[in-house]
């Protein structure tokens, strides 16, 4: 189940956040018995958040917080708005919050970037789904 709040003045068509999740969901997990909080928000809680949780303080396009396995959510996804409507480029800010979902649920699944060949691989899935899900819609 994926449960989707937003805390902004931003519009934001749910379906494609959904879309994102239902394909990494049967491509990754095979089961929708855990639950994923997405927040989106703006101002100074991510930049909070980062600061308690990660020692740095700025704000930052995505959080995520993995929650125990022995519970039914998998976790929460927090996504800064704000940052990502500066960052989108080319994008819509649609596009943009699926990159970030996406980015975020991927942390949540257990992949990483901090070593280069785990980047590679959350980058070579990134791009996947990217492709298939994201530019198609």
């Amino acid at each position: 189940m994926l449960y989707i709040e937003n805390n902004s003045k931003f519009e934001i068509k749910t379906e494609k956040i959904e879309s994102v999740y239902q394909y990494v969901l049967d491509k990754f997990i095979k089961s929708n018995e855990k639950e994923i909080n997405v927040f989106i928000e703006t101002g100074d809680i991510i930049k909070n958040l980062n600061y308690k949780y990660r020692g740095n303080n700025k704000a930052t396009d995505v959080l995520s917080f993995k929650y125990s396995s022995d519970l039914p959510i998998l976790g929460d996804i927090i996504i800064d708005i704000e940052v990502a409507n500066k960052q989108k480029g080319n994008n819509s800010l649609e596009e943009e919050m699926q990159i970030l979902f996406l980015h975020g649920f991927l942390h949540l699944l257990g992949y990483d970037h901090i070593k280069t060949s785990d980047a590679i691989e959350m980058n070579r899935i990134e791009n996947e789904i990217y492709i298939k899900i994201i530019k198609e819609s």
